[in-house]
C-alpha cells in the first residue's frame, strides 16, 4: 500500500490535466509527472479504445445504443498478482437508441416527426477505478467503482421514407445532472505474458440516477483493445528477472 500511497497524487493529477489536454501534449505529461516509473514494469500507461452499448434504466422502450469510444488506462503494480487500475474515457457518448418520439413544443413539427425514432446521445467522460488481480501470465480480472462526469445531452429524432428523411436535434443537457456514479466489473486478456495488448470486456451499472429526477440509470457493455505506449522497459526488466 506505501507503493500505491506514492503514485496518488501523480496519476489524480494526470487523469485530470489529461482529460483536459489536447492529444498532442498528452504524452508529454505523461512523461513530466511519471518520470522513469513510466512502463517500466511498475506502471503500464496505454491507449484504449473500443465500443460500448448502453441503454438507460426507467426510460420505457428503446434498443441498445453502440458508440465506440478513445480513453487511456493505468495498469500500478501494487504487489506480485494485485493492480491498481484507474481508466478514463475523454471521448464517450452513452445513451439509448430507437425511442418513442415526445412532444418538443412546436405542434407543426410533431406532426412531421409522428413516425420518427429517437435516438439519446449522452456525452460524458467515465473515469474507472478498478483493482485487479492478476490470473496466471495473460488473465486480469477487474472491479471497482466509477465516476461520470456528464457534459451534455440531445434527443436526435430521425424519421425516414421513401422520399426524404427528416432530422431534428432537441438538447436536454438542462435535464441532467453534472455527475453520475456507478460500479463495473469485468476482464481483460493480455498478450506477451502480460506486457502487451490487452482485450477486454467490463459491464457497468449506475447507482445514482443521470437525470436529476433521479428516474434514468446507465448500464452499458463494452469491448476493449488496449494498446501499452513505450513497453520496451517492461519487457527488458521481465526478461532479466531472475526465474523463481
Amino acid at each position: 500500500m506505501a507503493r500505491m500511497q506514492g503514485y496518488w497524487p501523480r496519476w489524480v493529477l494526470l487523469l485530470l490535466l489529461v482529460a483536459v489536454s489536447p492529444k498532442a501534449h498528452t504524452q508529454v505529461l505523461i512523461a513530466l509527472i511519471l518520470g522513469d516509473d513510466l512502463n517500466s514494469g511498475k506502471i503500464e500507461f496505454g491507449l484504449t479504445t473500443g465500443l460500448n452499448a448502453s441503454t438507460l434504466d426507467g426510460v420505457p422502450g428503446g434498443e441498445p445504443a453502440r458508440a465506440p469510444y478513445l480513453g487511456l488506462y493505468f495498469d500500478i503494480k501494487l504487489s506480485e498478482n494485485w493492480y491498481f487500475h484507474p481508466e478514463t474515457w475523454p471521448k464517450c457518448v452513452l445513451g439509448e437508441a430507437k425511442l418513442k418520439p415526445y412532444a418538443t413544443g412546436d405542434p407543426a413539427l410533431d406532426v412531421q416527426l409522428a413516425d420518427a425514432t429517437v435516438r439519446r446521445r449522452i456525452d460524458c467522460i467515465p473515469t474507472s477505478f478498478m483493482i485487479t488481480r492478476k490470473l496466471g501470465q495473460h488473465v486480469f480480472i477487474d472491479a471497482g467503482p466509477y465516476g461520470n462526469l456528464i457534459l451534455g445531452g440531445r434527443d436526435v429524432f430521425t424519421r425516414e421514407s421513401a422520399d426524404d428523411e427528416l432530422s431534428y436535434t432537441q438538447k436536454i443537457g438542462d435535464q441532467l445532472h453534472r455527475v453520475e456514479l456507478g460500479a463495473g466489473i469485468g476482464a481483460r486478456y493480455k498478450l506477451s505474458k502480460g506486457l502487451g495488448m490487452n482485450f477486454g470486456v467490463h459491464y457497468f451499472a449506475g447507482l445514482t440516477g443521470v437525470d436529476k429526477a433521479d428516474q434514468w440509470k446507465f448500464q452499458w457493455l463494452s469491448a476493449s483493445v488496449g494498446i501499452p505506449i513505450g513497453r520496451g522497459k517492461a519487457k527488458k526488466a521481465a526478461e532479466t528477472k531472475p526465474a523463481e
